[in-house]
């Protein structure tokens, strides 16, 4: 390890490789923040057009029972995974596209990492909100519904879970072959630089080291040869001029 390190083709050849690594990193990390913005636009073009459109159908009839019809055809039109209509006061989900958890409590039903994301959310203060990781796509919205009987208008969450769609799936198979490309990038980079070098440099400076060798075997001095007029061209006159 001593040998690398103090190696001349080590040292000429790490600061090339660092800062490719650095430049491809910065292109990736560009790329993979510009694919996110682009996802959770189109997302959030979907998931606000279910809100509105679900404040706009609820305006009639918002029992649990119409609600969830609502939603189930929302779900379907939108290729949305899961659609739920939570009352902000009690927690209680009131409409489900599934109708599997209606008149259960939304801490019963999440899983704890979505459960986490819905929590952040409610006391974000915010009006909406989107979350995109690597579970998937999630969206949360506060609107309010007309209470049947009263006509009062109640505060609800609205939590809507993505599929993993073609846009998704596009996205996520670009950045996963951004990260080969400049993986590739990078060792293309420290293959080529480290033949460059080797021909260059390493080469003819190990030639130069051998017949000085040579010369101090045999006991004899002579002219060293070098045809590039680089810096150990000039270092190979500057010795046969002595």
């Amino acid at each position: 390890m001593k040998k690398i390190k103090s190696s001349l083709l080590f040292k000429l050849s790490l600061p090339v490789i660092v800062l490719g690594s650095l430049l491809m990193l910065a292109v990736t990390l560009e790329f993979s923040h510009q694919s996110r913005q682009t996802l959770e636009r189109e997302s959030s073009l979907i998931t606000d057009n279910i809100s509105e459109t679900l404040v706009i159908a609820a305006e009639a009839d918002s029992a649990p029972s119409k609600l969830t019809r609502i939603v189930r055809a929302l779900a379907e039109r939108n290729n949305v995974a899961h659609i739920l209509v939570i009352e902000q006061a009690s927690g209680q989900i009131v409409a489900d596209n599934h109708s599997q958890h209606i008149g259960s409590h939304v801490t019963k039903i999440l899983p704890s990492s979505q459960f986490q994301l819905y929590i952040d959310f409610t006391s974000s203060g915010k009006l909406s909100n989107h979350q995109l990781n690597s579970r998937g796509s999630f969206h949360h919205a506060k609107i309010k519904l007309a209470d049947t009987n009263t006509q009062i208008l109640r505060p609800y969450d609205v939590f809507i879970e993505l599929k993993d769609t073609s846009a998704f799936k596009s996205a996520n198979m670009a950045l996963r072959n951004i990260y080969l490309i400049c993986t590739a990038g990078i060792l293309i980079i420290a293959f080529g630089t480290y033949l460059t070098q080797k021909r260059i440099l390493i080469r003819p400076m190990e030639a130069l080291t051998e017949a000085l060798r040579e010369q101090k075997k045999t006991g004899t001095t002579g002219l060293l040869e070098y045809k590039n007029r680089d810096e150990l061209g000039t270092l190979v006159t500057s010795y046969n001029s002595l």
